[in-house]
């Protein structure tokens, strides 16, 4: 995994370390570094057998590709060795080391202006009155499999869900 992401010659150029990951170079290493430095758990460490555990760095590679990526956790155990549960340990720990690290500058109210700046652009886009995601819209999406649950046997049923 190292060689793939963090080697120049023989890993991904810098446009597909950025489609993988969702972020520059520049920025994830940014982004480890400051997690070092605030979170113990980050570093490598030996595991009960003595062996030295996963690296810092695929352990930001595992939870990028969760967050950015919409990967499951189950997905990535192939690639990196890390079990499900482990990801979910350091999903939560980057949460939580985000939110007290960068929340008081990144993650703060909006202003009045915020709101309104927001508003304004996203009426452009044409969702008047929308503050939030596209992803938490209350309109039919046709084509969503959720819609086509009702289908069986080329007949539509009746569905309630909306999505």
């Amino acid at each position: 995994m190292i060689n793939d992401y963090f080697t120049p010659r023989n890993g991904y150029t810098s446009r597909q370390f950025k489609q993988r990951l969702g972020m520059r170079e520049e920025l994830f290493e940014k982004l480890l570094g400051k997690l070092l430095e605030v979170d113990p758990e980050w570093n490598q460490r030996p595991d009960a057998t003595g062996a030295m555990g996963h690296s810092p760095h695929m352990k930001l590679v595992v939870v990028m590709k969760c967050l950015c990526k919409s990967t499951a956790t189950h997905s990535v155990d192939d690639y990196t060795r890390m079990g499900a549960t482990t990801t979910y340990y350091y999903l939560k720990r980057f949460y939580h080391t985000v939110c007290m690290t960068f929340g008081e500058r990144y993650l703060c109210q909006p202003t009045p202006e915020d709101v309104q700046r927001l508003l304004a652009e996203n009426a452009e886009r044409g969702f008047p009155g929308m503050l939030g995601s596209v992803d938490c819209m209350q309109w039919p999406w046709k084509n969503s499999p959720v819609a086509w649950k009702g289908i069986y046997r080329g007949k539509e049923k009746e569905s309630n869900m909306v999505l």
